[in-house]
């Protein structure tokens, strides 16, 4: 791991002692308990992100993933213009959290274990689900009260992802009238 992991990591654990020794102190004052437990989870949202970084790096898979999809978009839809052949919208997030699926495929992985990874509780059930429109077959589900994730195979139904793009393209676009939408969609069937 890298020297950021481990000063991450340094900082979490002073940050939880830090907490601990408040918590056992049973005249501690409410907002020196609320700051040293916002303090704790701060140091360590950060240190798990910096692991998640690290052990996670973007090794060129998700760019393949999207390169391969624009290819297939060209064989499927030639008689669509070329700005709609992309794929769009995906980021850094989305990266790592295919990275990380990758490396569980197959295996359940809690939405808390993604949320600890993208250092997000409130967008990364979204981005995981996004990483469906790429054709990637993701399940979701509960199972103990627990919200899953399972990526079922890191190749993408290249068919399913393609057109999802093209379409959702098309249909954002602002510059279009809706009469040649309406004709774009349909030259997609």
């Amino acid at each position: 791991m890298n020297s950021s992991w481990n000063q991450n990591r340094h900082r979490a654990a002073e940050a939880t002692d830090l907490l601990s020794e408040v918590l056992s102190d049973a005249n501690a004052p409410t907002p020196r308990l609320i700051s040293a437990y916002l303090d704790a989870k701060r140091q360590l949202a950060l240190a798990f992100q910096q692991l998640a970084e690290d052990s996670f790096e973007d090794d060129g898979r998700f760019a393949e993933l999207k390169t391969g999809l624009e290819a297939t978009m060209g064989v499927l839809f030639p008689q669509v213009p070329l700005k709609y052949r992309t794929v769009r919208g995906y980021g850094r997030t989305h990266a790592l959290l295919y990275a990380y699926l990758c490396a569980r495929q197959g295996e359940e992985v809690s939405v808390d274990e993604l949320r600890v990874l993208t250092g997000d509780a409130i967008h990364t059930e979204r981005r995981t689900r996004e990483l469906r429109g790429l054709g990637l077959r993701i399940d979701a589900y509960s199972n103990g009260g627990l919200s899953i994730y399972l990526l079922r195979d890191s190749h993408p139904a290249a068919h399913q992802g393609a057109l999802v793009q093209v379409k959702r393209n098309i249909r954002e676009d602002k510059t279009v009238d809706e009469q040649d939408r309406r004709r774009l969609l349909a030259s997609l069937d």
